[in-house]
């Protein structure tokens, strides 16, 4: 007999307890042992049991109609907790035709006994999350105030990776200020928005997903920057104040790698104006990209 075996984890670290990997694969070589069966293929899915969209589990039934194997699985709940999930897989494994066996409940492909073992799955993890969320209400740090973002309860370097985290998201959002300055001219001399996405789209400009362009895109981003009249919101043409220049001059410091840097508690406003537009200049369009303060000031230049 043919087996197609199927391992579930929640997380890439799960494996201490009774449901990582190498349980599974225990529990599946023992299931095995003294039987003329061989497994043809495992597949190792690492998902929550609540997601019900299980790429690798479609991967491992399809195996198992092309090759007329049976699926087998470690225990019931490494499918899933919840009964409409496992009835509805059972349904469509009867459609195709494909048996599958749980090592830990051999009788599993009886409706009514699957049903029973579903309910009760479903039923502890409800209890689990149940506990859970309480546990959290009753600890000290929920009752003082101190659960969640309050300062202090971060684990160490946390800040910095929401921080850079935080940063990158902003840095993408200058393809949508790159297209706009793009999108401005032709948008000027009357040309459709479906027109002007081909041409975004040609010159190798993404949106901010890195996606190509549509007109609805292009549009969007055509009424974020201008009024109704069509002329640049007061935020693209108003010139930058000296905070923000400061501020924007200490970034270009630090990625452009300036030499001399931008000296800019020494200089005055015309000064460090001046010294930005040079630093623009020095700018690869798509390459160097920056906070979205940052860029507001360089488009504001």
């Amino acid at each position: 007999m043919k087996y197609v075996a199927y391992y579930r984890v929640s997380t890439k670290h799960q494996g201490a307890e009774g449901n990582g990997i190498k349980a599974q694969e225990e529990s599946v070589n023992q299931f095995l042992k003294g039987k003329a069966a061989e497994v043809i293929d495992r597949f190792t899915e690492v998902e929550s049991g609540t997601n019900g969209n299980r790429p690798v589990l479609k991967s491992a039934i399809q195996l198992c109609k092309d090759e007329g194997a049976t699926l087998l699985v470690a225990k019931l709940d490494r499918l899933s907790r919840n009964v409409k999930f496992l009835f509805t897989l059972k349904e469509e494994l009867d459609q195709a035709g494909v048996g599958f066996t749980i090592v830990d409940l051999p009788e599993a492909n009886n409706t009514m006994v699957l049903g029973v073992m579903a309910t009760m799955a479903q039923h502890e993890a409800e209890i689990i999350s149940k506990r859970t969320k309480e546990g959290i209400r009753q600890s000290e740090k929920y009752q003082s105030g101190e659960w969640g973002n309050q300062q202090g309860t971060f684990p160490p370097g946390a800040r910095e990776k929401a921080w850079a985290a935080i940063s990158r998201k902003a840095r993408t959002d200058t393809n949508t200020r790159h297209a706009y300055h793009f999108i401005r001219p032709l948008r000027e001399e009357g040309q459709s928005y479906q027109s002007i996405a081909d041409k975004l789209n040609e010159e190798g400009y993404r949106t901010r997903r890195g996606k190509k362009f549509h007109s609805a895109q292009v549009r969007k981003i055509w009424l974020r920057f201008t009024d109704s009249e069509g002329q640049s919101k007061p935020s693209l043409k108003r010139t930058p104040s000296l905070p923000e220049m400061r501020k924007a001059a200490e970034e270009l410091n630090v990625y452009m790698g300036l030499e001399p840097p931008i000296d800019s508690q020494v200089l005055h406003r015309k000064q460090l104006l001046a010294k930005l537009r040079e630093a623009k200049e020095l700018i690869i369009p798509g390459h160097d990209e920056f906070t979205d303060p940052t860029q507001d000031v360089l488009d504001r230049l």
